[in-house]
């Protein structure tokens, strides 16, 4: 596919809401503006290094030429992986960030450092980028190999929030389930438990909190999550998860949906 030109690449970034001064070693952070102007001629340069890879995929310029051959494949397998696990995916294509340096980290995934997915129109603490109001946007502070497996991960947040009710799933049960199907992070060698009750972390607030205040037991709680997860499909088979997510939408109560 052709790669589109200047004034194209610009727009682009418009259209999602991406300030290109924010990579690129910018000596300030973007405008935190949900819609942007176009850039001035004073920073096409920049935006010209800002170029899509997929379409609504961005890769910062700090990034080498061996990470950006990485993007296209992981962000379609990714893609593929997710919708072979939950089926067709409903939600809009989101946008997607790839930092590589501190720069871009900080200007789009903000002060916490974590990749996240953004829901429309929000910005991670501290980050100065805005989500478009249209559609979620996926943030990453870093990439490497297992770029895919961390993008399937966000982007089960992604389709879990356009099908369920906030709430509906707590969220240990929903950062289990991501990270089983992105198998990310991976949990090999992680000790066996991170806190001595899940429940303790079933809102989103509470899950981000104990992680970055324990961060000795960040990983360890993410893969007792996964674990537990896991755990409970094995007993209900291929279709289990299938029927929770159905049983969500309609409104039922977790507690009772996922004890069938």
């Amino acid at each position: 596919m052709r790669r589109p030109g200047l004034l194209g690449r610009v727009l682009l970034l418009v259209t999602l809401g991406v300030d290109a001064s924010a990579c690129g070693g910018a000596s300030s952070p973007p405008s935190p503006s949900p819609s942007p102007s176009p850039p001035t001629s004073t920073s096409t340069s920049t935006s010209a290094r800002v170029a899509p890879t997929p379409a609504d995929t961005f890769v910062d310029p700090a990034a080498t030429a061996e990470d950006a051959r990485l993007v296209p494949a992981a962000v379609d397998a990714a893609f593929a992986h997710v919708s072979g696990v939950l089926g067709p995916l409903r939600s809009p294509r989101p946008a997607i960030v790839l930092c590589q340096s501190d720069t871009c980290a900080r200007s789009f995934v903000g002060t916490t450092g974590l990749p996240r997915a953004l829901a429309p129109g929000d910005r991670a603490p501290g980050a100065s980028y805005v989500a478009p109001r249209d559609r979620s946007a996926i943030v990453v502070p870093r990439f490497g190999t297992r770029l895919r497996n961390l993008l399937a991960h966000e982007l089960v947040h992604i389709e879990l929030r356009a099908r369920l009710a906030p709430g509906a799933m707590p969220t240990w049960f929903e950062e289990g389930l991501a990270t089983s199907v992105g198998d990310h992070p991976p949990c090999d060698g992680a000790a066996a438990k991170g806190i001595d009750d899940l429940a303790l972390v079933a809102t989103p607030r509470a899950w981000e909190t104990y992680l970055l205040e324990h961060p000795d037991e960040a990983l360890a709680t993410i893969c007792q999550a996964r674990a537990e997860v896991e755990a409970w499909g094995a007993t209900r088979g291929a279709a289990g998860l299938g029927r929770l997510l159905a049983a969500l939408e309609r409104g039922e109560p977790f507690a009772a949906a996922v004890g069938r």
